[in-house]
């Protein structure tokens, strides 16, 4: 079973977490790549996180999907979104969720980004977990990662369908516009 769990830290606690790690590091003389450094001081460092759950409705006999989505800044409702995409697979509007869901965020100028989807199949592909073989999904997954690639950080993780409820009910009120 994956663990998706986070580290939580208050602003304080990043701090301190940041003046011990760079302390640790310049007296254990532990030669790191400076890079994994900077990438995990940044997002220790970021006062402003944003986050994105997106979820994607197909009804069964292909006649329609909906894509929905909810955007938060510092546990603050940006935006939400709620779309009918016309006859698409299931796994095909979960895809579209994520490039609908990545649009608004590229939109305001968000650089960095955490996103939940309960889409298994998505998460992994996106995170090289899984090949990607379908034809019409592989140009969905092309769409996605060149999206993504404007981010200076981003983490895509797989949640629960309980834990993505918002994005949901916004999926599903996409097959009904």
């Amino acid at each position: 079973m994956e663990d998706n769990s986070q580290l939580i830290l208050t602003r304080s606690e990043k701090k301190l977490f940041i003046k011990i790690l760079s302390s640790f590091l310049d007296k254990s003389g532990v030669e790191t790549e400076s890079t994994v450094i900077e990438t995990i001081l940044s997002k220790l460092k970021s006062k402003d996180k944003v986050v994105l759950y997106i979820d994607g409705a197909a009804m069964p006999d292909g006649q329609g999907a909906g894509v929905g989505g909810v955007c938060y800044k510092s546990e603050k409702k940006i935006f939400s979104f709620s779309e009918f995409i016309g006859n698409r697979t299931n796994n095909e509007a979960e895809y579209f969720a994520l490039i609908q869901g990545l649009n608004h965020v590229l939109e305001k100028e968000i650089k960095s980004i955490t996103i939940y989807s309960d889409s298994q199949l998505i998460v992994n592909q996106i995170n090289g977990k899984y090949q990607v073989k379908n034809e019409r999904m592989i140009l969905c997954y092309q769409k996605a990662t060149n999206m993504l690639s404007n981010f200076n950080s981003w983490t895509l993780i797989h949640i629960p369908r309980e834990k993505n409820k918002e994005a949901d009910f916004l999926s599903k009120q996409g097959l009904q516009i």
